[in-house]
């Protein structure tokens, strides 16, 4: 059979010590020696009195020093003061060790005095030593057991007591319930032992705390967090072996933490696809409501709590901070924001004209292409009727024409180009607007106009806005005067007197312009200005010699007429009636085109006239007559 050994724990009483005092102070100590076994415990029975007008206020054992047991390190933990503040004294002393062998004294203080029992009693601590004889035994033989102390062990009382190893461990966890991040958490480790236990050893998840220092029954978790959660257990260790307790799972609970948002598919969002934003979140017990935000508003359209949110068919509106809550029964957490940007093709381009109202020719313009786009528009191609600009060089948004012209009216469009794709303006008329100009005179019927016939005159310019108001002028020999308004002059009995030369002015807001002159006469009235002309070439070349002979003869005369002395060197040579030969010219016949003399000689005129050129109109550079004769001025 198996050996057991067996420890006999027996404390004798020697001798009983009473210390009495003066005026009723006193201890007494029941035993005088007290021998004990080592690691069991030990009852110092004791009691103590005082006068009656005295008050216990502090009671305590000592050895050597007078310091309280309870806070010397070697005892911290292993004695106990079973006494009162009246008259009873008794100390425990637990998990008896050899070095407690000393004399232990009782000390009480009260409010007038203090005192303390002298001799005390004497602790002697004994380990037991066991002999067995036989000293080999087969099952079913009898064997004697003796045991062996150091000091004198009473018979009476005695009891047997079995040492054996730690049993029964286990783990408790202060506070029961829930155990939540930041709180609190004491875990205490419970054994049957005997001796009691000496040393604790704390394991998480099958490895020894490192952190934890001491050997202490308890282990305690300050400001819990969530990697504390694990399975905690403890061995419980004495002299004769160790036990360890069952696994204790300690499940540490949090609000939600580390919550943060991903989208899918990554990379960029195109309008007209599809979504899925995914809300993370750790979280003990796991999140059990999220709610989504889109810049700082809960998205209302949206029904549920789950943890994904899908856009399908997402628009620029959708673009937007988004981000999301994540809530358990411990509390909440708010992921960082992430943007959704939804990008586009151009949309909404336009073109825009400065500056506004109206555009006039000479000035400058500058259309702008305004577009909506996501990515920014990265190019600008300009367009006219239809056409890419190819004098324009850039991909700039604005196009600018300086010194605008007519050839410049036209229709103007863009074209915004992104990294998505193209979007296209309205087009944009430019009517560039201009004074009359080209103008010209028509006549109708063509070729000869026949005396008394219906003629009509018609005035074409070109302008913009069109001319608002037309004017016709004639002028001939007689002068220049207004005939009439309208596109159109219109003449049904046309006669010699209506001939002459005609032109119109074209007006608009802008500015006026008038045609070059068309000359109109009748089919007879043709055939004598060719005659005319044909005669006004010899009597412009008679008229020349016969003025060259008038100015020599007028320099033979040594003193010339009292007249041309006074006008000077400068002075036109008069003709002398006694000398010369008399012409006399008719300006009837200047020629309106040239404005020049023809010489109509009169043989039956005797009135002789002189010209003076110093009567010369400067604007026309013709000659006026000095006295009533047959020649006129035309201007």
């Amino acid at each position: 059979m198996l050996l057991q050994r067996y420890i006999i724990f027996v404390v004798l009483s020697l001798t009983v010590q009473g210390v009495l005092g003066q005026d009723g102070w006193s201890v007494s100590y029941r035993h005088v020696r007290i021998c004990a076994l080592k690691g069991s415990s030990v009852d110092m029975p004791c009691t103590y009195s005082y006068p009656n007008d005295n008050t216990v206020e502090t009671t305590f054992w000592f050895v050597e020093k007078t310091v309280d047991l309870a806070e010397t390190p070697e005892y911290k933990g292993r004695v106990e003061y079973r006494g009162n503040k009246e008259h009873d004294c008794t100390l425990r002393v637990r998990g008896l060790r050899e070095s407690d062998s000393k004399t232990y004294f009782f000390r009480f203080i009260t409010n007038r005095d203090q005192y303390y029992g002298q001799g005390g009693s004497t602790l002697s601590v004994t380990d037991l030593q066991v002999e067995v004889n036989p000293a080999t035994v087969t099952e079913g033989q009898s064997v004697t057991l003796t045991c062996r102390t150091t000091c004198t062990l009473s018979g009476s009382p005695a009891f047997i007591c079995v040492r054996y190893a730690p049993k029964s461990t286990s783990v408790s966890v202060s506070p029961s319930g829930e155990i939540v991040e930041g709180g609190s958490v004491t875990l205490t480790c419970s054994s049957n032992a005997n001796p009691p236990v000496q040393r604790y050893t704390w394991f998480k998840n099958s490895r020894a705390i490192t952190s934890w220092r001491g050997s202490g029954q308890s282990y305690t978790i300050k400001d819990i967090k969530p990697s504390d959660s694990g399975e905690y257990y403890c061995e419980a260790v004495n002299g004769v072996g160790s036990g360890s307790s069952h696994s204790k799972h300690l499940n540490v609970q949090y609000a939600p933490k580390s919550t943060s948002v991903s989208v899918s598919p990554s990379g960029e969002i195109v309008e007209g696809g599809s979504v899925t934003l995914t809300c993370s979140s750790n979280a003990n017990p796991p999140v059990q409501r999220y709610t989504w935000f889109k810049n700082s508003r809960a998205i209302t359209s949206w029904r549920g709590s789950e943890q994904s949110y899908t856009i399908k068919d997402i628009k620029p509106s959708d673009s937007g901070e988004y981000y999301c809550e994540a809530v358990n029964r411990i509390g909440e957490r708010l992921s960082p924001h992430i943007l959704l940007n939804v990008q586009y093709p151009p949309k909404s381009t336009s073109v825009s004209v400065s500056p506004s109202g109206e555009i006039v020719e000479g000035g400058s313009v500058t259309l702008t292409c305004s577009s909506n786009a996501n990515p920014p528009v990265q190019r600008y191609t300009w367009f006219k009727n239809s056409r890419a600009i190819p004098s324009w060089r850039g991909s700039e948004q604005s196009y600018t024409i300086k010194d605008i012209k007519p050839s410049d009216s036209g229709e103007y469009y863009c074209e915004a180009v992104n990294g998505v794709g193209s979007g296209l303006s309205h087009s944009k008329h430019l009517n560039v607007q201009y004074a009359p100009k080209s103008t010209s005179v028509s006549v109708s019927p063509s070729g000869e106009i026949v005396e008394g016939g219906s003629v009509t005159l018609t005035c074409s310019s070109n302008a913009n806005p069109p001319v608002q108001r037309y004017t016709w002028f004639k002028k001939n020999d007689t002068g220049v005067w207004q005939t009439g308004s309208g596109q159109s002059l219109n003449t049904s009995n046309f006669r010699s007197w209506n001939s002459g030369q005609y032109y119109c002015e074209a007006e608009n807001k802008h500015g006026v312009h008038n045609s070059t002159a068309l000359s109109i006469t009748t089919k007879g009235e043709r055939s004598l200005m060719v005659a005319i002309c044909a005669s006004a070439g010899i009597t412009a070349l008679v008229t020349l010699v016969l003025v060259a002979v008038t100015v020599w003869m007028c320099k033979r005369k040594k003193g010339g007429t009292p007249r041309a002395r006074e006008r000077g060197a400068d002075t036109q040579a008069c003709p002398n009636p006694d000398n010369d030969t008399y012409t006399a010219l008719n300006l009837n016949d200047v020629s309106s085109d040239y404005d020049t003399l023809t010489a109509c000689p009169n043989p039956d005129n005797d009135t002789y006239t002189a010209l003076n050129r110093n009567d010369v109109s400067s604007d026309y550079d013709t000659l006026t007559s000095l006295r009533n004769a047959p020649a006129s001025v035309y201007h």
